[in-house]
């Protein structure tokens, strides 16, 4: 399921960076999508090199917003953090999960 996320975010942002914030290693989402990252649980994704840097140097600074997205990685569920002051990666997210929703359709205990 990485790979594919990998593969929706590398849509919307060509440019993106990928980081393994336990293992402080980051990626371009081309060679995230190659490398075997599949043992990271969580993930920041960043719309690009720019962004990458800005949250290196200031953090979650409000000229940060919608320049990152932290994927938590879970056994059944995937959460995504973004900042809600604007549209854009909220947005993101949204055909993210939809596009989960219709690739990876999820059981529920009364189905199994």
């Amino acid at each position: 399921m990485l790979d594919f996320v990998l593969r929706i975010f590398r849509g919307f942002w060509s440019a993106a960076l990928v980081q393994d914030p336990d293992a402080s290693l980051v990626w371009t989402v081309e060679e995230a999508i190659r490398s075997p990252i599949r043992g990271s649980r969580s993930l920041m994704v960043y719309r690009d090199e720019a962004a990458y840097e800005s949250w290196d140097i200031l953090g979650a600074d409000p000229s940060n917003d919608d320049t990152m997205i932290y994927v938590l990685l879970g056994e059944e569920s995937t959460t995504f953090v973004v900042s809600d002051s604007l549209p854009k990666t909220p947005a993101m997210v949204a055909d993210i999960i939809l596009a989960l929703d219709v690739n990876f359709p999820r059981t529920s205990e009364k189905e199994t």
